[in-house]
């Protein structure tokens, strides 16, 4: 664009005349308000663009933690100065200036103020139906031999949200509760748990009432449904569903303008990367405005989306895979669901399968692969055509799900194991879908080859691993059976079952009574690779398994092999699959029980063979272990957390300095002699994983034999030491915790009056340690913290939440 003689942005901007206004605008976006108020000092050009309303809009949005206590002043700019200063001044007044011309500027005001109606128009493409069976919904709108979405549009008019979710009722009835903002959409995740009454303004359509995700606790399935609150011109990007799940969308008020393009193909000005460490995907392009604004005119017909316009109590369905952009042509009120049912459920179990290259093209199709594989027919949404592309692992068990894949690996196996139980009518499709994402097949072969070795009864069937731990474990029905491995290599599985093969030998010699609640050890062996198939040999001796595997190790002998043990099923139910049947009184007499079985592991004197870690004078020899794996947890705290993302970001912001640099101090070094450190306390004998899974629950017996209305299930068993270590006893407190007793502090004090020993050290506040451990701890153990509680996650800082969660400790 030439500019005029009068053109003032030259002389204004100085040598910052060479950048292009959208640069300026987002390195301006950088600053803090106070240097945006300095620059505007500078000229009249910075004047001008250190006032555009959608920088200070990302300045009020971009604190996540202050979001919720914004109060609107009439400007964006306003509204910082009032959340900033807590004052406002209505005697400044806009200055003008004449000479100075911005496309950029222009077309941002632009898309603020034109007209949305010429997007209503509705040419028909996608399918108007009053009813429709579940099967003619994958066979609708014919486009390039892909079927794709319909609208229906009878579904909702008879919910009485079509009436009472107005803005106005909606502020009225719920305007006290928590909801997330986004690309300025109100998003209420999960929703039915905040505000439930919502729950009973609507009904899932009776087409989408087939949910396999509801086999999962609350706390293990993913963020399925949405109300969303939009106004005009908002909406969603382009994207696909997360893990390729289908979902559909009744709107209750407004009008939304949709767009969709068939699986594989990408939008006309969307990127798409897939992460190749983990295979998380992200979408980079305009904002739904800014694509029919700027890129929609300039594509030719044959380049154009399928495109509808919904319409106030209409329903659509958005078929896996699919590609879908979504503008608000009005304010608007919907709810929306994202699912899996039999139809998509291979897609989605391909989808979280470990790797990255089956996803990209799933989402990217023809640019996703190689020149040599463009000839024949690509069906982007066949699960046969993406599972050619799943990438080779070392062990899919071993591998995580997809970054994105909504479920992680521990969650996705225990929902394949629920779905075996709850619809056996899919129970080919489940097997099908463990073999592609956990390669069950091949880890069910070798648990045939142990059977086979030991002369165990073995029923060929579809054995899905039971336990959220990372080896297989498999019940048949007078065994458990568990092959190791570890995501630290093979030294380290042969360490494990080192150590839990000599603890089981040496409590059955300790007369411990924690003996009667550990079971029994029926075999142990190796399984050899031998070409395609597997040979399991048993071993004898306790230590035969570890020098045989380091033997093999340290001769590089090249076949792969799996050490395994083998104990006594024991009776009852795991932990998570008694909760629904559990009453207070259960949960009691559970706490004391740990307390009491706990107490008999930390004060066992057990001399097994654990080789100190090398180069670490500063710690006494048998605490090395411990110490090694909280500073390694140390190094990494403040980015697993924030990948988590369970943690406020106040209080993440503050993590590093509450967490001693050095967590060696949280044991209570006391004293160094001749060079050596001295603890305060001798180091305990440490199960490190009790969680629910590994704590069997048996039905309750009362003394009497009278039925106890107040008692359902009893505790009995604790399984699977592979982790033991020693260490200090508090941090086995973590998992119980945050794990086992859901974070409920008044069962941890009943813990505590079983437990009875003294968990202090010299010289470090016990509360302090125990957050600290939380905090370092292998796992997530704040989310069981936050989930749900509100007031935790308003705490002004570490302390605070130290003292509410552990205080009692320091009594």
């Amino acid at each position: 664009m030439a500019r005029s003689s009068t053109d003032r942005r030259a002389g204004a901007l100085g040598d910052f005349d060479a950048l292009p206004d959208e640069l300026l605008c987002s390195v301006l976006g950088l600053l803090e308000p106070r240097d945006i108020g300095a620059m505007a000092c500078v000229s009249s050009v910075f004047y001008v663009l250190c006032n555009e309303e959608p920088l200070w809009m990302r300045i009020c949005l971009s604190n996540r933690e202050r979001v919720d206590s914004l109060v609107y002043k009439g400007s964006w700019k306003r509204t910082a100065m009032k959340n900033k200063t807590g004052k406002l001044n209505d005697k400044i007044e806009q200055l003008q200036f004449n000479g100075f011309t911005s496309l950029y500027l222009y077309r941002r005001w632009y898309r603020c103020h034109m007209s949305l109606e010429n997007f209503f128009y509705d040419a028909g493409a996608i399918e108007r139906r009053k009813d429709s069976p579940m099967m003619s919904l994958y066979k609708t709108t014919m486009f390039r031999n892909l079927y794709v979405s319909v609208l229906l549009t009878d579904l909702a008019e008879d919910w009485p949200a079509r009436r009472t979710w107005t803005i106005g009722q909606l502020v009225h009835r719920y305007g006290d509760s928590e909801f997330k903002f986004r690309y300025l959409l109100l998003l209420a995740v999960q929703f039915g748990e905040s505000t439930p009454g919502l729950l009973e303004d609507y009904t899932v359509p009776y087409l989408f009432r087939e949910d396999l995700f509801s086999v999962l606790s609350p706390s293990q399935r993913p963020p399925y449904r949405w109300l969303v609150i939009g106004p005009s011109r908002s909406g969603a990007n382009w994207h696909v569903d997360p893990a390729l799940t289908s979902a559909w969308n009744a709107l209750l008020s407004g009008r939304k303008r949709w767009a969709f393009y068939p699986p594989g193909r990408v939008p006309p000005g969307v990127f798409v990367d897939v992460n190749e460490d983990d295979g998380e995907i992200h979408y980079d392009g305009p904002t739904s405005l800014q694509w029919w604004m700027d890129v929609y005119p300039s594509l030719d017909n044959d380049s154009k989306p399928l495109e509808c316009t919904q319409l106030p109590g209409e329903t659509i369905f958005v078929p896996s895979g699919w590609w879908h952009c979504v503008l608000n042509i009005d304010e608007t009120v919907a709810v929306t669901q994202n699912f899996v049912n039999s139809r998509n459920m291979e897609l989605v179990c391909i989808d979280m399968a470990p790797g990255f290259h089956h996803r990209g093209v799933a989402r990217a199709g023809l640019l996703a692969l190689d020149e040599d594989e463009f000839e024949g027919e690509h069906d982007f949404t066949n699960p046969e055509f993406l599972k050619k592309h799943i990438g080779p692992h070392p062990d899919h068990f071993l591998s995580e799900t997809s970054a994105d894949g909504m479920l992680n690996k521990r969650d996705f196996r225990d929902w394949l194991r629920k779905l075996q139980v709850e619809r056996p009518d899919l129970r080919h499709q489940i097997w099908k879908c463990a073999c592609l994402a956990i390669d069950a097949g091949t880890w069910q072969r070798r648990l045939s080859s142990i059977c086979n070795a030991h002369d165990f009864y073995f029923k060929e069937d579809q054995h899905i691993p039971v336990g959220h731990g990372s080896s297989p474990v498999y019940l048949l029905d007078e065994y458990a059976i568990k092959i190791y491995i570890h995501e630290d290599g093979i030294v380290t599985a042969l360490q494990e079952i080192d150590h839990e093969l000599q603890f089981y030998a040496l409590l059955r010699e300790s007369a411990s009574p924690l003996a009667e609640h550990v079971p029994a050890v029926i075999a142990k062996g190796i399984v050899y690779e031998e070409g395609e198939l597997f040979r399991a040999v048993p071993s004898v001796d306790s230590g035969e398994i570890l020098s045989t595997g380091m033997s093999m190790v340290s001769s590089k002998d090249s076949r792969a092999f799996w050490p395994y043990i083998v104990t006594r099923r024991c009776p009852g139910q795991n932990l998570a699959h008694c909760r629904g049947m559990m009453k207070d009184d259960d949960y009691i007499d559970l706490a004391s029980f740990l307390g009491c079985q706990l107490r008999h592991l930390h004060t066992l004197s057990l001399p097994m063979r654990e080789e100190p870690v090398l180069g670490m004078p500063d710690v006494p020899q048998e605490w090395t272990h411990f110490v090694a794996m909280l500073r390694q947890h140390r190094q990494t705290l403040a980015k697993r957390l924030k990948e988590w993302g369970s943690v406020p970001r106040h209080l993440l912001e503050k993590v590093e300095d509450y967490v001693p640099k050095d967590p060696v101090v949280l044991i209570g070094v006391a004293k160094v002699e001749n060079g050596a450190a001295v603890p305060s306390r001798s180091a305990a004998w440490l199960h490190m994983d009790i969680m629910e899974d590994n704590i069997q629950m048996v039905p309750h017996a009362s003394l009497d034999g009278f039925q106890n209305d107040r008692r359902a299930m009893q505790a009995r068993y604790i399984f699977d030491f592979g982790d033991l270590r020693r260490g200090d006893p508090l941090y086995e407190l973590v998992p119980l915790f945050t794990d086992v007793l859901e974070a409920n502090v008044e069962l941890l004090e009943h813990f505590l009056e079983s437990y009875k020993l003294d968990l202090a050290v010299e010289g470090v506040r016990t509360s302090y340690r125990a957050m600290c451990y939380c905090l370092l701890y292998k796992y997530d153990a704040m989310e069981a913290i936050f989930r749900g509680s509100k007031e935790l996650r308003m705490v002004e800082s570490w302390h605070e939440l130290e003292l509410i969660l552990w205080g009692m400790l320091n009594e």
